[in-house]
């Protein structure tokens, strides 16, 4: 737990998101700016605007979807 703000993501090579919608655009711009090569960030429920997704899971048809992006 705790502020994924204050965390340098270019520490880790998977980041896991469950966040509102209203806090996926930072959270883009975050990863954008510090996540390194081969980096993988995954959204539960939520995509991101800015840009698709890279991967689209579905594990039965009536569950939220899963998102991954690649760096």
């Amino acid at each position: 737990l705790g502020d994924y703000e204050r965390l340098d993501f270019a520490q880790f090579d998977l980041v896991f998101a469950y966040l509102s919608p209203a806090a996926m655009g930072a959270l883009w711009r975050k990863c954008e700016a510090e996540m390194g090569r081969d980096s993988i960030l995954i959204s539960y429920e939520f995509a991101i605007d800015a840009r698709a997704p890279d991967q689209t899971i579905h594990a039965t048809d009536d569950t939220a979807s899963i998102y991954k992006w690649y760096f």
